[in-house]
């Protein structure tokens, strides 16, 4: 007689009555109101999920055919299961709800009615939902497994199954399974009945993955940059910040071993576009340019002068030139000793117009390429720089005009014929339009003396007007400069003279405390007194 039961065992008993009920309408397929109750009885759900076939892992179900208390549980198809499924899901739902709930306000360990088991649940709770999702509606998928508690191995079959590819690309991610994420685009990028076709989705994956998987975008970057260099390269120069935070020097080693072509549009994007300022970068996009240049060079001389070859060869060289007169951040001294000795002469003159060896430079200009035009240039940037040397680089250029070689700078190379004898017209050329640029005296000691005056008049005319200039300048610097001077001895001079008086009575408007006879003490302009230490608080 129940009447009789204490109170523990009538709610037992209230229980079970309850479950039985729950059961039985389940059993009649009222699966709504059955998961209510449930729910409302707090029922395990792993007893719940095994109403239905196949949704537990295979270790964990043991599906009855008959529920508890001799209910025959019905044989779920077509539109039985899709209804037991959504109200199973909607069940699942709100139970997932109630232990998230639990976990974020208390430990797990306390955590009721659930307790320990409250994450593995989850995980049970999640991989079933996955598949009940997967039998009704898949577009929910995704949104589970971006933030889920999924059974890795037991989802990742269920997703096969279904062969949601796509999907299974996001539980990997989630779960940290990079490498096998990576594996599965890379074998269905050539499957063209596949949603993961491409190498599209394989770009974008290793460009979020971060300098801490560096390993793993080197190893599946490579049959894109294969097959497909100018996409496949944007895994290493895409504006995301994962991409963008990659170690560049381990980046470009990696290039130059595996794929050489990728090498200088790295660098490029790298210097340009990033504004990689340290040395290596520069003096390896050098390197390239001039390995380049040298490749181009011996196609042709062996006979491949195509049009394309001429135009491709103009390009790279314009890039090398270009480069080596803006940037200021490779290492002139290392780069120059890569260059041939007998080959890329404008190339060999800027580099030591970087060192500030004006006299081989105006060599390589005049007495090896014959321009001198180029070498006026050069005079005129040295003239308008910070260089150390800048006001004698006109008379180093007149210099190598008058003053024909014995020899080439450089074995092997020839002289050019416009420097085997003295260009006098050109030097008179330069010293009339360049006079103020010119040092008169200097010049004037090393101009042959055959030239008459009449031809240095213009030039000595407006020299010396410029010399005159230049000391009416320095006068009125000079002038100002004094009577700053007379100004400052003044002020220094009224400002000694002014006294102070400090007696016992004086007091620190400071600290409120009186000067000690010892006291080192500070005069403001408006003339208070204070202690040394208390103007320093």
């Amino acid at each position: 007689n129940i009447s009789q039961e204490s109170e523990e065992d009538k709610k037992e008993k209230i229980h079970q009555i309850q479950t039985l009920y729950a059961f039985d309408l389940f059993a009649n397929k009222r699966f709504r109101e059955s998961m209510k109750e449930f729910a409302k009885l707090e029922t395990d759900p792993c007893d719940v999920i095994r109403l239905f076939p196949d949704l537990l892992p295979q270790e964990k179900d043991k599906s009855p055919s008959v529920a508890v208390g001799g209910a025959v549980l019905p044989k779920l198809e077509d539109r039985d299961l899709e209804n037991g499924l959504l109200a199973l899901i909607d069940y699942l739902t709100e139970v997932r709800f109630k232990i998230k709930k639990e976990l974020q306000t208390v430990s797990a360990d306390t955590a009721k009615p659930f307790g320990k088991m409250s994450t593995p649940l989850l995980s049970i709770i999640d991989t079933t939902m996955l598949k009940c999702y997967l039998q009704t509606n898949d577009s929910f998928v995704a949104p589970l497994l971006r933030l889920n508690y999924c059974h890795l191995e037991e989802s990742e079959r269920t997703l096969k199954k279904y062969q949601k590819y796509g999907e299974l690309i996001i539980l990997y991610q989630t779960k940290g399974q990079h490498k096998r994420a990576l594996q599965l685009l890379q074998s269905q990028a050539e499957e063209p009945g596949s949603n993961l076709y491409g190498h599209d989705r394989t770009i974008q994956y290793l460009q979020h993955l971060g300098s801490e998987h560096k390993g793993l975008i080197f190893e599946f970057s490579g049959w894109v940059l294969e097959k497909y260099p100018e996409d496949g390269l944007k895994i290493f120069t895409e504006d995301i910040q994962e991409v963008e935070n990659l170690p560049r020097a381990e980046v470009l080693d990696y290039l130059l071993k595996n794929h050489k072509q990728l090498v200088v549009p790295y660098l490029e994007h790298v210097i340009h576009v990033w504004n990689e300022s340290k040395p290596i970068f520069h003096n390896i996009l050098i390197q390239q340019y001039r390995d380049a240049v040298k490749e181009l060079k011996q196609d042709m001389e062996i006979g491949d002068s195509s049009k394309e070859k001429e135009a491709l060869l103009g390009n790279v060289r314009g890039k090398l030139l270009d480069f080596l007169k803006k940037s200021t951040k490779y290492n002139p001294e290392t780069v120059l000793g890569d260059f041939p000795y007998q080959d890329l002469f404008e190339e060999r003159a800027i580099i030591l117009g970087k060192l500030e060896k004006h006299e081989k430079v105006l060599a390589i200009y005049i007495q090896i390429l014959g321009d001198v035009n180029k070498a006026i240039q050069y005079c005129n940037e040295v003239y308008s720089s910070e260089d150390s040397r800048k006001e004698e680089i006109f008379v180093l250029l007149v210099k190598t005009l008058l003053t024909p070689p014995t020899s080439p700078p450089y074995s092997g190379v020839p002289l050019h014929p416009k420097c085997l004898e003295p260009d006098i017209e050109t030097v008179l050329e330069i010293l009339e339009r360049d006079a103020k640029k010119v040092q008169p005296l200097a010049v004037l000691q090393i101009l042959p003396d055959n030239i008459s005056l009449l031809r240095l008049r213009t030039f000595l005319e407006t020299a010396l007007q410029h010399q005159l200039e230049q000391k009416r300048k320095t006068q009125v610097l000079r002038g100002l400069l004094y009577a700053e001077h007379l100004q400052i001895h003044e002020d220094r001079i009224q400002n000694e003279s002014n006294t102070v008086v400090i007696n016992d009575y004086s007091v620190c408007p400071s600290c409120k405390k009186k000067f000690g006879n010892q006291s080192a003490f500070i005069r403001y302009p408006n003339g208070d007194i204070v202690h040394y230490s208390c103007q320093q608080k």
